[in-house]
């Protein structure tokens, strides 16, 4: 490389990082807090445009804003494979993690609640939904994350994190987040990927932001999954344990959830959702330079979950 062509690089190379300077909020104790500042990825205001994604963002939106609070508060498969990913994530989690389909931060707030903590001081969430990321602060506040700070990332695993390299401990996705990275586009808004090898190239950036030894930690639908039946163990869940508000909540709610649901039925079918075995999984996290930490299937979420962790090789001993 010529020394025209070096300092093109570190030109370039400094616009990244400007584009890339984010706000972090540090939750207090405060009745009055200041307001947050959300950070808009440039490849997402760029990406956001493409019509096969906007119709799946928006469909996502409708479902955040109905589906994901039944989900998060009356689905008993969900919360239950939300808390076995907390606490099973907890032995590997460090001090700066990142939230991949954070929502309105109720898992951070469930590894806050398993033991996080005390471990946790900075965290990366990272949504397409605005809306469900101003919800953050007041959940984390909620679950004791105080004087802890916070970034909110309106972004997606559909191109490159606005994140630097190696700073992540771990990287988290509960139900979302890497299943749904279907797309791969580059900062000009061009799509270079789709179905597998999205989800390779959206591994490969994580494996980026990672620290030599840091883990990445998902949940995730076995392949074909039934959703029917994680509607039925809600029902019966509250049937069986006499909570009957929560399941006159379902019945009157549950099946319009369900509806807003079938989105993610279509997008499978186009070979952008990817609901894995263990062995697909861990077949990908291994192209990528991953070694499999521990995983579970087949136990929770109806039967039909799946939890992966990996780690990115290159130990700091």
């Amino acid at each position: 490389m010529n020394l025209k062509e070096a300092r093109k690089q570190s030109s370039q190379n400094k616009r990244w990082l400007r584009q890339r300077k984010m706000t972090f909020l540090q939750i207090t104790n405060e009745l009055i807090q200041d307001s947050p500042r959300f950070y808009e990825a440039p490849e997402f205001r760029v990406i956001r445009k493409n019509p096969e994604v906007s119709g799946f963002i928006s469909d996502f939106y409708k479902w955040n804003a109905y589906a994901l609070p039944l989900m998060n508060s009356h689905s008993f498969p969900y919360m239950n494979l939300q808390e076995m990913l907390a606490k099973k994530s907890l032995p590997y989690l460090g001090e700066i993690i990142v939230d991949l389909g954070s929502g309105g931060g109720q898992f951070c707030s469930k590894l806050l609640e398993v033991g996080g903590s005390g471990v946790i001081k900075k965290i990366f969430a990272v949504d397409i939904d605005w809306q469900s990321l101003a919800l953050v602060p007041g959940n984390l506040k909620n679950a004791g994350f105080i004087n802890g700070r916070v970034a909110l990332v309106q972004s997606s695993t559909m191109s490159c994190l606005p994140i630097y390299d190696a700073i992540a401990d771990c990287v988290l996705s509960s139900l979302g987040g890497l299943t749904y990275a279907g797309w791969w586009f580059n900062e000009k808004g061009e799509l270079l990927f789709r179905g597998k090898e999205a989800l390779l190239e959206s591994l490969k950036d994580i494996y980026r932001i990672l620290k030599p030894g840091g883990y990445v930690a998902l949940s995730s639908p076995c392949p074909n999954p039934n959703w029917n039946a994680v509607l039925k163990e809600s029902l019966w869940h509250f049937l069986s344990h006499g909570q009957f508000l929560k399941l006159y909540y379902v019945l009157r709610t549950g099946f319009k959830a369900k509806k807003l649901s079938t989105f993610m039925r279509q997008v499978e079918a186009m070979g952008c959702a990817h609901y894995l075995s263990v062995e697909e999984w861990s077949e990908i996290f291994s192209k990528v330079g991953f070694d499999i930490v521990e995983y579970s299937s087949g136990e929770y979420y109806s039967k039909q979950g799946v939890i992966m962790i990996a780690q990115k090789k290159g130990v700091v001993t």
